[in-house]
Parts: structure tokens; sequence; C-alpha cells
């Protein structure tokens, strides 16, 4: 899930994976290591050169790599005493927090601590690990401050998961479109819409403030990763 800041600037963050045309940052190829008049750097290029991408995929974190409501749900408990009951959050908006309340629970658990601490759905990394194989693009994008940029990519290595970008920032359906993404994998029903009106497939892992949109509009869901994965199989042959 992700809550609506400010916009901030775009950092991006490219694994050595793959090189990909983006238009944002220059992205370096090779590996750090050096061997034998920069041999092995030449093998990587070329393998980047002769990969491609067959669909290109945006994946968001909180509530879809990980189960975020939890965290979030503590962090307001503790500081304001304000309880987020998971089956009662039937709505995007969180009426239950006053605006500032919402950016401090929303900041601590955006921060290294509670981020490097989040542990994956079930299914997740697996699920996104083998569409990488295939060759599709993987986009990992978040409505994260700037400054969060690194610990997030952190967690994402941490955990295994492979990406071709990075993006935390709070412009996440346009960033979509500039590059030409083919599917959006979101908890946001104002993000799932979004990425609808923009001609991008919506996806999604079902929650209590989606089912409204799961049930009106043409969004792949499912209950988990493994289901999900089931879904996508059609979309992505």
């Amino acid at each position: 899930g992700d809550a609506d800041l400010p916009r901030q600037a775009r950092p991006i963050d490219v694994q050595p994976a793959r090189v990909v045309a983006v238009g944002v940052l220059p992205v370096g190829l090779g590996t750090p290591e050096r061997v034998a008049g920069h041999a092995q750097e030449l093998l990587s290029e070329a393998r980047h050169v002769a990969t491609v991408a067959p669909l290109r995929l945006a994946i968001d974190i909180d509530s879809t790599l990980h189960p975020y409501w939890d965290q979030l749900a503590a962090v307001a408990k503790r500081r304001f005493g304000v309880e987020l009951p998971y089956d009662q959050q039937v709505v995007w908006e969180i009426e239950r927090l006053k605006p500032e309340q919402l950016k401090v629970c929303v900041e601590e658990t955006h921060a290294a601590e509670l981020v490097l601490a989040a542990k994956p759905y079930p299914g997740a990394v697996e699920a996104v690990r083998h569409w990488h194989d295939q060759g599709h693009f993987i986009h990992i994008t978040s409505h994260r401050a700037v400054h969060t940029h690194e610990h997030t990519g952190q967690w994402l290595r941490q955990i295994g998961l492979p990406f071709d970008e990075l993006y935390c920032s709070y412009d996440k359906v346009a960033r979509c479109t500039e590059i030409g993404i083919d599917v959006l994998i979101d908890d946001s029903p104002v993000n799932l819409a979004n990425a609808i009106d923009h001609g991008i497939r919506a996806a999604t892992i079902i929650h209590p403030w989606n089912v409204e949109l799961v049930e009106t509009e043409d969004v792949i869901a499912a209950k988990d990763w493994a289901d999900l994965a089931r879904e996508l199989e059609p979309v992505l042959a």
C-alpha cells in the first residue's frame, strides 16, 4: 500500500543483471570483478544486449510483496493508541488516523529498521524470480521518500528478489506509463484504477480495501501469491 504523501524527486536503482534504457540515469555494465583484460565484463555486456524482456512488470512493495498493514497497525497502536483492524479497512483512506498521525506512522514503517525486518509473503519472491528468469523486466515501485531508496534496495537484495529497476517516488503510474509497463501489481485501488485508465493491465493481492474495485473492474486478483502467479500465467505466456 502507498500512503499519499508530497511528491519527491525520483531515485532510480538499476540492478546489474540487465541494462534497460529508461532515459533517467546512465547504467553501468559489467561486474565488479575484472578478469583477464575485462573479458568477464564483456561477456556480461553481451548477455545484456542479447536479453529481451517479453513484458514489463511493475510491482508494488507494501501490502503486495509483504504484509505492510501489520507494521502500520503496530506503529499506530504504539504511537497513538489507535487500533487499525485489518478486516475493517474496507476503504483506501485510513480514517482512524489524523493526517499528521498517518504521516508519522508511514515515516516510521519506511525507516530502515522496519523495512529490513519485513518478511515477504509466501511465494512472492519465487514468483518474481521465475518471471525474471523468463526474461520479463521487473520494475519495483513504491510510494516512499527519496531517503528510503537505499535500504529499500537492500531489503530486496536481502530477500533475494531480482529486479531491473527500483523506483521510490509519488508518481507511480506516470512512471509506469513513461517506461512502457504492461502489468502493474499493486494493492491500492487508486493506483489500479489509474493504471487501467492508462491501458496498463492491473493485478493485485486481494485486501479489504480493494475488494470493491476487484468486483467492478477488470483486475486480475488472487488471495495469495501462488494463486496470483497462476492467474497471471496466460498474460505472461
